[in-house]
């Protein structure tokens, strides 16, 4: 009897203890549990948990905090009330598929915030289990994706964009040049049989269609800038009425071939805050198709008005109009946005597509009304502070004509690694250089600069080989602070003035170079005064 209690005692013990141990175990079981779901609720995902019978019963507090709802509207199946109408069905059944099958899942679908705005959702789900495997329901991380889902969308849309764009381009770059080969054969015919007297018609031709592929190749290259996110961005005060007149001047000639009348009505004083290279290319833009699209002896008016902090610039003409289906598709890349203007003009179809980055990208806003035969009408807005109104009848002013004579003749260095446009520049400055001293690289042109201290003036490229053209000016910069250095380049991007300004140049000249321009410019910083320059628009 002793022995048997004694042997119970000991059993009773041994259990004890162990379920000592089990108590403790089970303990840190809770414990660790616990644990968790204090890491869950914390956790920066948005975290769910289900039961047996497919239903949620957890929600961390990051969901609760997303969702704007207490734990009692989530639980059960009310988390679903904020999935968006079109993702519930494929949601439900990506779900309960891989609940009943004890598979992970990965869905995306939308989900509404506290704000009522749906946001993009990527779930990610797994079974979890109880320490001794049994299966205990499922678990859910989920991540607002909806940035990434924009992005995607986004380069989705930019890829598309670029496709048609460059089929576009290539395709409108193969009529200029058809004329510029062909014409240029048929010029090499012509002198070869000595029939000079269509030299310049031929010539013309050529000219033209060179200047329309640069035009289409220069918007290229400015849109590449602004997709690429390089594009320079400088908004500060400025008097948009003087910006205007500029640009008026630069459009007058093209307007007076069509005996069309501009009519300046813009304020004196009208201030903008913008950045000013980028307004002024959409002024060129836009009064340049109006010049188009307007019929000989027509009309075109530029006015403003205020409207609190903005001030919107409208532009009329009464030209052709445009219809209602390409005004819903002006200021997009499509199939063919570009059309002849009323004397068979062409354009290149970007220009408007780049008028709309611009005002955007200055906090403005631009659109079109217009009806077919009668006119069209461009309005274009952009920020200002309130500016007085100071009207007038501000018509623009003939450009002063420049006569014939060459008192004296300029010594002028010339940095130029093409041999042809080397030859262009020879042919524009032979009345007034009195010598031309020709420089392959940026290196040999700061030694020709150090050995001919009486230079007048320097041409500058920019791409050249070994030292740039911007190193070689500074260079310059060192011994010579008085001769005039113009810098010219090819690429004629926005900021480029600005480095070589920066770098000592006195101005800068965009390829290619237009002979007037030019002579402008020479005149402009030559310190001989009783140079008269030769200038034949």
């Amino acid at each position: 009897m002793d022995k048997e209690t004694t042997l119970l005692k000991e059993r009773i013990e041994k259990l004890e203890i162990e379920n000592a141990i089990l108590k403790k175990e089970q303990i840190e079981i809770s414990q660790a549990k616990e644990l968790y779901l204090k890491i869950f609720e914390e956790f920066p995902a948005l975290i769910w948990r289900s039961r047996l019978d497919k239903l949620c019963d957890y929600f961390n507090k990051t969901w609760l905090e997303f969702t704007g709802r207490t734990m009692e509207q989530e639980f059960g199946n009310g988390w679903a009330e904020g999935v968006h109408p079109d993702d519930f069905d494929f949601c439900v059944q990506t779900y309960v598929t891989a609940f009943d099958k004890r598979e992970a899942f990965l869905m995306e679908y939308r989900m509404k915030n506290k704000y009522g705005e749906y946001r993009w959702i990527r779930d990610f789900g797994r079974p979890f289990y109880d320490l001794d495997n049994s299966f205990l329901g499922y678990i859910g991380s989920c991540y607002d994706i909806t940035e990434i889902k924009d992005n995607e969308l986004r380069l989705i849309e930019l890829n598309a964009t670029k496709d048609k764009f460059f089929s576009i381009i290539a395709h409108d770059l193969k009529s200029p040049f058809n004329s510029i080969i062909g014409f240029s054969d048929y010029l090499f015919e012509e002198i070869k049989e000595k029939n000079y007297h269509k030299i310049g018609e031929i010539a013309g031709v050529i000219s033209n269609s060179s200047k329309k592929a640069m035009d289409l190749l220069s918007n290229l290259m400015i849109w590449s800038q602004i997709e690429s996110g390089r594009m320079p961005f400088s908004p500060k005060y400025l008097n948009i009425s003087n910006l205007i007149s500029d640009v008026l001047l630069l459009v007058k000639s093209t307007a007076e071939q069509k005996n069309i009348v501009i009519e300046n009505r813009m304020p004196l004083d009208a201030q903008v805050f913008a950045d000013s290279e980028m307004i002024s290319t959409v002024l060129r833009n836009i009064l340049t198709n109006a010049i188009k699209f307007s019929y000989p002896g027509g009309k075109i008016s530029v006015l403003s008005s205020f409207h609190k902090n903005d001030l919107t610039i409208t532009i009329i003409d009464n030209g052709v109009g445009i219809s209602k289906e390409r005004i819903d598709n002006i200021f997009t890349i499509g199939d063919n946005n570009s059309t002849h203007g009323t004397q068979n003009e062409k354009g290149t179809g970007l220009g408007l597509i780049l008028c709309k980055e611009f005002i955007e990208k200055n906090n403005g806003k631009i659109w079109v009304e217009s009806k077919e035969d009668l006119g069209t009408t461009f309005y274009f807005s952009l920020p200002t502070e309130q500016a007085t109104s100071k009207r007038a009848e501000q018509l623009v002013e003939p450009v002063a004509e420049i006569h014939d004579a060459t008192d004296k003749r300029l010594k002028i260095l010339v940095v130029e690694d093409d041999e042809t446009n080397y030859l262009h520049l020879s042919i524009i400055l032979k009345n007034i250089a009195g010598k031309m001293l020709h420089s392959y690289s940026g290196t040999k042109a700061v030694e020709m600069a150090q050995s001919n201290p009486d230079i007048d003036v320097i041409l500058m490229d920019i791409k050249i080989p070994g030292m740039d053209g911007y190193e070689a000016t500074m260079q310059i910069r060192k011994f010579n602070k008085e001769v005039v250095i113009i810098a010219q380049t090819a690429y004629a991007l926005q900021g480029d003035r600005e480095k070589a300004l920066a770098a000592g140049c006195d101005d800068y000249i965009s390829k290619p170079v237009n002979k007037v321009d030019l002579l402008k410019l020479i005149k402009k910083y030559s310190e001989h005064e009783t140079l008269v320059l030769t200038i034949n628009n």
